[in-house]
């Protein structure tokens, strides 16, 4: 499927949840960032938060993003961080001797929305060396708000695109196990893996029961913190993934 970035960047910004959903898996890959320790970070694709505002100075950081709104919207954030750079383009167009390697690789949110994921992970290797880590995260097909619609027959399969998938042109729905095979067919193995945040209902219906002050923020907290108890069942799935020697 083809995308429009652009079009893309707008659906993007108007989705009901998805801040909140953000707002939790930011926090899960600053956890990675600190329990890794890289020295610099190649970050693929930022939405409207790059990750150098939130990491320390010290750690060199790369941003590959695509999109001209968050590309120009990321350089207007940039004064004053002189640990980062920002490049407009897709990450197969840039050239390694570039920007060379980095200790960890960050594909977050991305993976499920292009066409081709398996190149991009071939891609994504090219700026990996021997002691660096791959983190990969993307929506789970096996969140307990899609199996709850599976058992009340809204959907046939787990797999199906949902609408707000439509509505954001994404081509692929993940559960661990076919991720895992993924990185492995792009030649990486994989280290730890699991999901976070458990949601009960759709975007739109998460929306809904904050805006009616059913949710609060403290039962958002619990539901993140529910994930240990269903490892699999998180609304988002991740691996960190090292090269295959």
């Amino acid at each position: 499927m083809d995308r429009d970035i652009e079009r893309y960047a707008a659906s993007y910004s108007e989705m009901p949840f998805e801040p909140v959903q953000a707002e939790f898996r930011r926090a899960f890959v600053l956890e990675q960032i600190e329990r890794m320790a890289p020295r610099s970070i190649l970050e693929v694709g930022c939405g409207w938060n790059p990750l150098f505002m939130d990491v320390q100075s010290k750690i060199k950081i790369c941003t590959v993003e695509p999109s001209q709104q968050f590309y120009d919207h990321a350089c207007s954030l940039i004064k004053g961080h002189g640990n980062a750079r920002l490049i407009q383009g897709f990450l197969e167009e840039v050239a390694l001797e570039d920007i060379g390697t980095f200790d960890l690789v960050i594909l977050s949110g991305v993976l499920h929305e292009v066409s081709q994921p398996l190149a991009l992970l071939e891609s994504a290797k090219r700026f990996c060396s021997a002691h660096s880590q791959l983190h990969v995260n993307v929506p789970n097909a096996k969140s307990f708000h899609r199996l709850l619609a599976l058992e009340m027959g809204l959907i046939e399969s787990l797999y199906q695109l949902s609408e707000s998938q439509r509505a954001l042109e994404q081509n692929n729905t993940f559960d661990l196990d076919s991720l895992s095979a993924l990185l492995q067919d792009a030649g990486f193995v994989v280290g730890d893996a699991g999901s976070y945040f458990v949601k009960p209902f759709t975007h739109k219906q998460m929306q809904s029961l904050i805006d009616r002050g059913i949710i609060s923020r403290t039962m958002l907290d619990g539901l993140m913190r529910l994930s240990k108890h269903f490892p699999n069942n998180g609304s988002e799935v991740y691996v960190n993934a090292r090269l295959a020697l």
